[in-house]
């Protein structure tokens, strides 16, 4: 299902997730949080404001005078929101990579049936090579077609391929980092495909910047789902493009460092759909009197 309110990073907003410079000349913002300190000061005292300087709740209202610029994350959000999403987003890392390594031994039982050097693909090998090329388009790795069926007879050393094929898979999903500097911004920047998007990060930067006026509000999910999509632009500088599940050309030309094709396909394999879900608001049916 096509998705308009769920959107990661894209190449184009990699430069919003950078910490604006600080220019010379006063900013207005600064002069609102100015005013809003004065007013605290008034309402609750001075021991009030000082306390709140010494704390991580001063980034909140930073936030409030420029919604536009990205700042550390405030421990409510980092508690109930960020590290949750994480924590699934290694749930989601370990399940894959336990599906990945099945995937060697169901191709390795295959290859114990052979007669003659020749084995039949089986049911299950080839709904997972038909997973695999869905994503990551393994058939470019492989230079040889894939069994056009389940009842195909290849050759053992066709199996071997099937096996090397899903090599930078299983290394990618390994080696992605999943504890990384995280950033937050109230307001979220439109998408290359005019979607909100929810995070974004530089390739290879270790740093992710979450969109918290769009990414709150989404399915528990759904914000796994972006906190790994982004971690793996953090991780890899060479996951520096986007082809998203919800495009006709999705998993694109590089699928193999296409991160939305890393984040979907460990939510199909953990969770048994899609991460992109669309949160409908609630509905109320009052009886007549």
């Amino acid at each position: 299902m096509r998705m308009k309110t769920v959107q990661p990073q894209s190449k184009e907003n990699a430069s919003k997730a950078q910490p604006r410079q600080q220019a010379s000349a006063p900013r207005p913002q600064l002069g609102r949080m100015a005013a809003s300190l004065l007013s605290l000061q008034r309402s609750h005292g001075n021991q009030f404001v000082q306390r709140l300087l010494q704390s991580d709740r001063l980034q909140s209202i930073q936030r409030a005078a420029d919604p536009d610029a990205s700042g550390p994350c405030d421990q409510p959000h980092i508690d109930t929101l960020i590290d949750p999403a994480f924590a699934e987003a290694r749930r989601w890392r370990s399940h894959t990579t336990a599906w990945l390594e099945a995937h060697l031994e169901h191709i390795r039982a295959r290859g114990s049936l052979s007669r003659d050097g020749y084995a039949i693909v089986g049911r299950r090998v080839f709904d997972e090579l038909m997973l695999l090329e869905r994503h990551f388009r393994i058939s470019t790795v492989l230079r040889i077609s894939l069994p056009s069926s389940p009842d195909d007879l290849v050759s053992v050393t066709d199996l071997e391929r099937f096996g090397n094929a899903s090599y930078w898979v299983r290394r990618r999903f390994r080696e992605v980092e999943l504890t990384l500097s995280n950033l937050c911004q109230v307001n979220c920047p439109r998408g290359r495909t005019g979607s909100d998007t929810l995070g974004s990060a530089v390739p290879g930067s270790r740093e992710v910047t979450f969109y918290t006026n769009c990414f709150d509000r989404q399915h528990e999910t759904t914000r796994a789902g972006v906190a790994l999509h982004e971690a793996f632009h953090a991780s890899f500088s060479e996951f520096n493009h986007d082809t998203y599940s919800f495009e006709s050309s999705y998993p694109g030309d590089d699928a193999l460092t296409n991160a939305e094709s890393f984040a979907t396909f460990a939510a199909i394999v953990t969770t048994g759909g899609n991460y992109r879900i669309t949160i409908l608001p609630e509905m109320t049916i009052h009886g007549g009197s």
